[in-house]
């Protein structure tokens, strides 16, 4: 009994066709499983840097308080200063020297005020930075999700794409199978 070579070569590019598709759909699903994997991981990393933009805002916050206490006092002690040389001149707080005095008390008060705002700009910045780290967390989830999906659909996808390949394939394989009937009967 003869087979006909076009029958075994019709037969095996089929089977490594098919091989081949089964490969791509593997690689497929190992492509958007590592996917998931590194968008499940930026996930992380988002909402870590999230919790440190927040921790961020509280130590500036923090600090800004500390420093408003600390320079509250050294103004007060800077003022104090300034009224007992002002005593120990013999000058009396009326007049120019008290504007003076009450000038000086407003120009530290502002800069009191400004550093202060300061550092609740710099906060405000930080707790901004955190909801946009969330954000592109939440972005990172939705990829993730994708990618999922397509792990899932990999078999589908990769299975309609290479489908009119491996019906050609299949219909040569048919069409050597038929010839060599035909060469065999006499």
């Amino acid at each position: 009994m003869a087979v006909n070579p076009a029958l075994i070569i019709a037969g095996v590019q089929a089977i490594l066709g098919i091989a081949g598709t089964a490969a791509k759909i593997s690689g497929a699903r190992r492509d958007a499983q590592t996917a998931a994997f590194e968008a499940q991981y930026a996930q992380r990393v988002s909402e870590f840097n999230a919790q440190v933009s927040l921790q961020n805002a509280k130590l500036i916050q923090q600090s800004a308080l500390l420093e408003r206490s600390r320079a509250g006092k050294v103004k007060e002690y800077f003022l104090a200063g300034q009224r007992a040389a002002y005593a120990k001149a013999g000058v009396r707080q009326e007049g120019t020297p008290f504007q003076v005095l009450v000038e000086t008390a407003a120009e530290l008060e502002l800069d009191l005020q400004i550093d202060y705002f300061n550092a609740q700009v710099s906060a405000h910045a930080q707790t901004t930075q955190a909801a946009l780290d969330r954000a592109q967390g939440s972005v990172y989830r939705y990829n993730e999700v994708m990618a999922q999906q397509k792990r899932r659909l990999a078999p589908l996808t990769v299975g309609l794409g290479e489908l009119p390949r491996l019906i050609q394939s299949g219909a040569t394989a048919y069409n050597a199978y038929k010839i060599n009937q035909l060469v065999k009967k006499p």
